[in-house]
């Protein structure tokens, strides 16, 4: 894991603020510089590589709406004392976001889920889903927290969770969350959800016979934590891995959530339903790597 520089795609909403959060824990920690992008649609798209960074005052001019001025504000405050730019660009967000991404060697995308509360459960913001897509590099995705709106004392990492399904990505996946719970000096637990561990209501279940599945879930996942040289604490669960990992990492009181996002066909799609469903329901910020 690479943590040099950090984009924060902002487009002046109060959600916006907790992504800015989340990214002073990381970067007060490494000297991680941030990148705050705001994308102004419009036909056409300008070229990342040849941006220069925005003034302050090009900065507010682009701040629009009613929360805009608290957010600008809010974002200097929480912010304060670290390496940030601010770069102003125009085209489609998602494509725009992706591509800067690409072009300036990005390591992380910090951006909030759009939506608030019980809403926030049903729907994506149709940026963020995109930007999930089409990016290759690590998309943390943070819960919006009203409580937000300045630099307040923020804190720190302590449990990061890794959920992980046992396929061939699974080694990937928790090699990447142990280097960034070593970085942080966090606890590292990893989430394994099956559906065969749990009773269903109406339908005759034998104790033992899911006591030997969790017995071989937990020899697997051993074997992975030996492997890898881990040997991250092990919390397995029953149920829809959706709900299930996302309830887990509640328990936890997880200030992270690592799952993967695995390449695959891309008429198929990358973001497959599994993360999608974990993402929305996660109590704590999700990153998707």
């Amino acid at each position: 894991m690479d943590l040099k520089h950090i984009l924060i795609p902002v487009d002046f909403s109060l959600p916006v603020l907790a992504a800015a959060a989340d990214a002073r824990k990381l970067a007060s920690q490494t000297g991680t510089r941030i990148t705050l992008l705001h994308v102004r649609p419009g036909l056409g798209g300008d070229d990342p590589a040849t941006a220069s960074p925005a003034s302050r005052g090009d900065w507010i001019a682009c701040a629009t709406g009613g929360d805009a001025v608290r957010v600008v504000q809010g974002l200097e405050s929480i912010l304060a004392g670290l390496s940030v730019q601010q770069y102003v660009l125009q085209g489609d967000p998602s494509e725009e976001i992706a591509e800067y991404a690409r072009d300036t060697g990005v390591d992380l995308i910090i951006m909030p889920t759009r939506g608030v509360s019980a809403v926030r459960r049903f729907l994506l913001g149709s940026v963020t889903a995109k930007v999930l897509h089409d990016v290759d590099c690590p998309v943390w995705t943070v819960v919006h927290d009203t409580r937000i709106d300045g630099a307040a004392t923020l804190p720190a990492l302590r449990r990061v969770a890794c959920a992980i399904d046992l396929g061939p990505e699974s080694e990937r996946i928790l090699r990447w969350a142990s280097n960034f719970a070593g970085r942080f000096e966090a606890a590292l637990t990893v989430i394994h959800a099956s559906p065969q561990l749990e009773p269903v209501l109406g339908v005759v279940h034998d104790p033992e016979w899911r006591a030997s599945v969790g017995a071989v879930l937990r020899q697997r996942i051993g074997k992975l934590n030996a492997d890898t040289g881990v040997g991250a604490e092990v919390k397995l669960v029953g149920g829809e891995p959706g709900k299930a990992v996302s309830a887990a990492a509640g328990e936890l009181k997880a200030d992270v959530l690592v799952i993967g996002r695995p390449a695959a066909d891309r008429f198929l799609g990358r973001l497959r339903t599994n993360a999608y469903a974990i993402i929305q329901h996660s109590p704590c910020s999700v990153v998707s790597v």
